[in-house]
């Protein structure tokens, strides 16, 4: 899904979502000149979602609808203006509102209905808020995953000075979590956050100036995060061609530890250990099984 320039998507082996804004020309009043004539909408609506689901996180999943007060979304983003914040949340409520979800389940029949209810604008200072029901049992089932430990600090980006930084801070983010106890827990490849990055001009886009457009305002927003330190494998990043950049490892040491590393580590180990003792058995059994025949035969003869 494309939220201006924020991507969220849902997916596990058996089902991919795909969200579409519908009658996308209806928004026109509620965004720039620059987010209407390139198709986009403002990356708030994703920051919104994503709060509204952490919101349910917090609750336990036991219900697909929640309430959100204006002044604890305006803490979870670190924003201040309420008034300002006020007039941007009902622009991306009508997004919300006219967002459609598309999946294909497991015995490939696709299916579409609208992401999520939500009130048209803030109402008595609150945000009322009910996900599709498929969404809401997917992420029911992952209790433990992404949106648990997301930390509020991916939501205090600042659009104008950082525009990048959002995106670059949650797939940086994604990465750790997803390759947990691995050896790409730390380290992710520039390629990776650049395909992620749709903030980020398009090679073709870039005017023959990738240092410019690209590379250095990727650099800028990545040292930004106050949250990890990190490193190149190659310390010629800047000077290098854009597909040897493209090819870099990053490698990142977080300042304290990714909430939820933990449990996944433990998980993966636990799932580890039982691969290996099925194996083991598998072997056994093999092996019994020759030194049966084994002396069969020798009992033949």
């Amino acid at each position: 899904m494309k939220f201006g320039n924020t991507h969220v998507s849902f997916e596990n082996t058996t089902t991919q979502f795909q969200l579409i804004i519908r009658n996308y020309t209806e928004l026109k009043p509620y965004l720039s000149k620059s987010l209407y004539s390139n198709g986009k909408v403002n990356e708030t609506a994703g920051k919104l979602l994503e709060c509204l689901i952490i919101r349910l996180t917090e609750q336990g999943f036991t219900k697909p609808s929640t309430v959100l007060k204006l002044t604890e979304y305006s803490e979870m983003i670190s924003q201040t203006d309420i008034k300002g914040l006020r007039e941007k949340t009902n622009c991306d409520l009508k997004v919300l509102n006219k967002t459609h979800i598309t999946y294909q389940n497991t015995n490939g029949k696709y299916i579409t209905a609208d992401l999520c209810k939500c009130s048209e604008n803030v109402e008595n200072g609150q945000i009322y808020f009910e996900l599709n029901d498929a969404i809401y049992k997917e992420l029911c089932s992952r209790k433990s995953a992404f949106f648990r430990y997301i930390p509020l600090s991916v939501f205090n980006s600042n659009a104008k000075k950082n525009p990048h930084q959002y995106l670059i801070y949650k797939v940086i983010l994604s990465n750790s979590w997803r390759n947990a106890n691995s050896i790409r827990e730390n380290k992710i490849k520039v390629k990776e956050i650049y395909n992620y990055c749709r903030t980020l001009p398009r090679i073709d886009k870039a005017n023959g100036q990738v240092l410019k457009n690209i590379k250095i305002p990727f650099e800028r927003d990545l040292k930004s995060i106050n949250e990890f330190d990190y490193n190149y494998s190659s310390p010629d990043f800047l000077n290098c061609t854009f597909e040897e950049w493209l090819s870099m490892d990053i490698i990142i040491s977080w300042k304290e530890e990714l909430l939820g590393l933990d449990i996944l580590r433990n998980k993966k180990e636990k799932h580890q250990d039982k691969i290996e003792r099925a194996e083991m058995n598998a072997l056994t059994k093999i092996e019994m099984e020759n030194i049966r025949k084994s002396g069969r035969a020798e009992g033949d003869s």
